[in-house]
């Protein structure tokens, strides 16, 4: 997916390129602007996605994530995070351990054929592991209805920035530069 975007938002730059030569565009701070809100997107995707090797590794920016918010984000679910259909095969694991000591899973990819609780492996081999960290993936980017961005950056307007660095974002949400240079949060 992050390589999907990341070849749209060189395709969307390429046309603005070609939009500025002829004219098309009437200001270059228009596709500034959206090659800047593509490249925090893209940033915040990057790194707000783990595969399940990143899950199961330990200690990771991942794991520190998961321990850190599991309970926050499957209070709904009595702490509970399932994978798979209700009515027909699921996995169901009960704690931060559980996920844990599951990914990354093993083995070739195949169908889950059962309902499993806390397993260590399943008959899904490394699909299983993909599955239960695309639903990890998903869960955590919706804490409360806030975005749960890693250390050193913040939630502006859904999209996690560093405000440090982030041009379109320096020193806070919504503060552009207008040189498009920005260092230890302040524009140069």
């Amino acid at each position: 997916m992050v390589a999907c975007l990341a070849t749209c938002s060189a395709k969307l730059s390429a046309a603005f390129a070609k939009a500025d030569q002829k004219g098309g565009c009437q200001t270059t701070g228009n596709a500034r602007n959206v090659d800047a809100y593509l490249e925090a997107l893209l940033a915040n995707l990057e790194e707000n996605t783990y595969s399940e090797v990143q899950w199961g590794k330990q200690p990771s920016v991942a794991t520190n994530l998961l321990l850190a918010n599991y309970d926050t984000i499957y209070a709904s679910t009595f702490d509970l995070v399932d994978v798979g259909l209700t009515s027909g095969s699921s996995m169901v694991f009960t704690d931060t351990d559980s996920v844990l000591a599951y990914l990354p899973a093993m083995g070739p990819p195949g169908p889950l054929n059962g309902n499993v609780l806390d397993p260590i492996t399943t008959a899904a081999g490394t699909f299983g592991g993909d599955v239960l960290a695309l639903r990890v993936n998903v869960d955590l980017h919706l804490v409360n209805g806030a975005c749960v961005c890693p250390s050193s950056t913040i939630d502006c307007n859904g999209v996690c920035i560093n405000p440090t660095s982030d041009a379109a974002n320096c020193g806070s949400c919504g503060h552009p530069c207008a040189s498009h240079v920005c260092s230890a949060g302040v524009c140069q």
